[in-house]
This record gives structure tokens, C-alpha cells and sequence, in this order.
């Protein structure tokens, strides 16, 4: 059944890369996959395989080189190329993670954190099953953050904020860090930023764990990640970038959307661009009801969101507006990509700020909380 099933999924779908529905893998999921297959390109990944030296396993140095490099090379290529074309996705997702996860035990120095992380990342992805949640990614998430919490709370330099002082006021000659150590006595102000790292990961590990917390586990894991950004525009390879596809495994995707603009007003134009860039055709635009008090109003069926708010779920449920983010992020280097890297985390504290004082808004309210989770998950 399950051969079956892939085939048939194989042969329906699309070959345009810029579309995620009518595969074996959630929309989100294999947009997720493709988008760390971008990274990984753009940032060379795919030209950095290793031979076999100083491997985990001894009976791995029976790979001769320079073929087993070049092998995993053209796999990689050939696997990433089938998946951006849809095909066989999750077959595809299980090899180009095991590649990773098969280059790093053949060389202890090949080994980067990030490397096993989007190994472990697609591996898992490839197991995923179409209509079941994707526990085994969302405990990926659950386990890295926790973990990284626990090691930093065990390590004095942390809890005594030591090793931002250092790395922030000497090691990096951090400006922004510069501007606000003087604000407090001492070493108050990187303790207070160590433990709020500390404190942020470890809730996150929780809260990833837990359905309806999610959301709030992925707004704590940015802001990690925004704020070091913006402490330190340094080059992070493609792990930042993967880590924030990742939270697209917690992202609902609706199957269709119903949106309707009133054509004499300035949102007209959302329509346009939407309907251009909705290559998954799940959107269907109306006209506004008599009784539609704003210019437009988007709908999955639950819930109802208006003006700039419909804008802002249209464009989280646009794969090709993550395309470009992808691309922004890892595509530059040298000075052009600290720019990107401060204006990025710029607009991502916005974001998160804006966000955070929404859904405050919301509880004050008394609006019910929009479940975070694929919609499979809410049966």
C-alpha cells in the first residue's frame, strides 16, 4: 500500500519546484526540505564532502578517495535535484540526510553541529508520514534546544555572564554590545543576556514539546537566534537559516484559502501579486459580501483575519515568499552579508515584537488560541 502510495503520488505530481502540495510529505515539510536544499547550495555545502580521514568507524577507510567524495557529491546533486521537482520527496529526504549524517562519521573533521542538525532534519523528514504530525521533528527541536539550555546552565562562564563579556567586549568587539554594557555595573548586562539565552532555550525545549504551546516555543527560539544576529552579524553557514525552516514544522497549512478583495481599493494590487505567486492554486478570490465591513478579508475556514493581517497569513502561506527569504540569507558574503544579517534580525525583532503584543491583544480579548500545529494533529 504504502509502494503504492508513493508511486502514485510520483506520478501526479508537479514538476514545478516552486509547488509543495500533491506529494507524499505536508506541504510545509517538504517546503521546509527545499528550502534547506537552497541553503545548502547557495552556501556550497554540496562542494564541502569529505573523504574518509579520521573517521568515527575504522572500517569506513576502505572508501577510497578521491571517489567516495565525488560519489557523495553527485548523490547529493541528483537526490536534491529529484526533491526540488517533487519527485519521490521522501525517498529523496532520507538520502540527502544520510548523507550528511554518513559524511560526518567518516570524518571527525568534517563534524559541525549544523551539519548533523540538518542531517537529523531531513532524515526525519523522510520518515514523515503525509497526514501524521511531525512529532519526531518537533522532539529534534525539543531535544537541541533543552539540551543546549542544560550544557550552558552547567558552564560558570554562563552563569556568571564571563563568556559574553569576553566574547562580546574583547573576542568580537560587539558595537551594539559596546552601547549597553555601560548601562549596568559589572558584567550585569551580558549575565542578564546569558540568562536570558539560558532561560529562553530551556523553556523552548519544553514548550516544544507541548501542542499549543508550540507557537510560543518558536517565538522564544528566534528571538535566541535574532539576538545573535544582531549582537553578532557573523557568518553562521546554513544553520541559522535551516533552524528557522525548521519552524515551519509548526506551521498549520490549510488545503484551500477563500480571500475576498474589494477591486476599487488599494488591496486590489494584494490580489494580483497572490494570484500570480499561488502555484498550489489553494486560494480562491470572491468578491466582498454586502456585509464585509473591510477591503479584504482572508478565511481558512476557522478563522477570519482582515487588511494587513490577511496580507501577512497570505504571505506565510506563499512558498515562494520563503524562496526569496532563503535566498536573501544565504546567497551573500563578506560585507554584503552583514548588511543582510543586521537588516534581516532588524526586521525579524519587528516582527517578533509586533507578534508578542498581538497575541497579548488577543487574550485581552478573550479570542481563542489558534492552534500552531499541522491540521492533522487537530482531529
Amino acid at each position: 500500500m504504502a509502494t503504492a502510495s508513493t508511486v502514485n503520488h510520483f506520478s501526479k505530481s508537479s514538476w514545478n519546484p516552486l509547488r509543495v502540495g500533491d506529494t507524499g510529505l505536508p506541504p510545509q515539510l517538504l517546503l521546509m526540505a527545499k528550502l534547506i536544499v537552497v541553503g545548502l547550495v547557495l552556501r556550497d555545502y554540496h562542494l564541502g564532502f569529505p573523504d574518509v580521514f579520521a573517521p568515527f568507524f575504522e572500517w569506513m577507510e576502505v572508501f577510497p578517495a578521491p571517489w567516495y567524495r565525488r560519489t557523495l557529491k553527485v548523490v547529493f546533486l541528483a537526490s536534491a535535484t529529484l526533491l526540488m521537482f517533487n519527485r519521490a520527496v521522501r525517498i529523496n529526504c532520507l538520502i540527502l540526510g544520510s548523507l550528511f549524517l554518513i559524511a560526518t562519521l567518516s570524518s571527525k573533521v568534517y563534524y559541525r553541529n549544523a551539519k548533523v542538525f540538518v542531517g537529523v532534519l531531513l532524515f526525519l523528514t523522510g520518515l514523515q508520514e503525509r497526514r501524521s504530525p511531525p512529532w519526531m521533528i518537533w522532539w529534534q527541536l525539543a531535544i537541541m534546544y533543552f539540551g543546549a539550555g542544560l550544557n550552558k546552565l552547567f558552564e560558570a562562564d554562563w552563569r556568571t555572564g564571563q563568556y559574553f563579556d569576553y566574547f562580546l567586549g574583547h573576542l568580537y568587539s560587539s558595537e551594539v554590545y559596546a552601547l549597553l554594557r555601560p548601562l549596568l555595573p559589572g558584567q550585569w548586562v551580558a549575565r542578564l543576556m546569558c540568562w536570558s539565552i539560558i532561560v529562553s532555550e530551556l523553556a523552548a525545549g519544553v514548550l516544544f514539546t507541548r501542542t499549543r504551546l508550540r507557537p510560543a516555543a518558536v517565538w522564544l527560539a528566534a528571538s535566541v537566534h535574532i539576538g545573535a544576529a544582531l549582537l553578532v552579524a557573523g557568518d553562521y553557514g546554513v544553520y541559522v537559516a535551516a533552524v528557522l525552516a525548521s519552524y515551519l514544522s509548526c506551521l498549520s497549512w490549510p488545503e484551500k484559502l477563500e480571500a475576498s478583495v474589494d477591486e476599487g481599493s488599494r488591496w486590489a494590487l494584494v490580489e494580483r501579486i497572490f494570484s500570480v505567486l499561488d502555484y498550489d492554486q489553494k486560494i480562491r478570490w470572491t468578491e466582498p459580501s454586502s456585509e464585509q465591513s473591510s477591503s479584504l478579508m482572508l478565511t481558512d475556514g476557522q478563522r477570519e483575519w482582515f487588511d494587513w493581517r490577511a496580507v501577512g497569513w497570505l504571505a506565510m502561506w506563499t512558498p515562494a515568499f520563503y524562496f526569496g527569504l532563503m535566498v536573501v540569507l544565504t546567497a551573500f558574503s563578506g560585507t554584503g552579508r552583514v548588511v543582510v544579517v543586521r537588516v534581516s534580525a532588524s526586521i525579524g525583532l519587528f516582527v517578533l515584537v509586533w507578534t508578542g503584543f498581538a497575541k497579548v491583544a488577543e487574550i485581552f480579548r478573550g479570542i481563542p488560541p489558534r492552534d500552531g500545529c499541522p491540521s492533522s494533529e487537530r482531529s
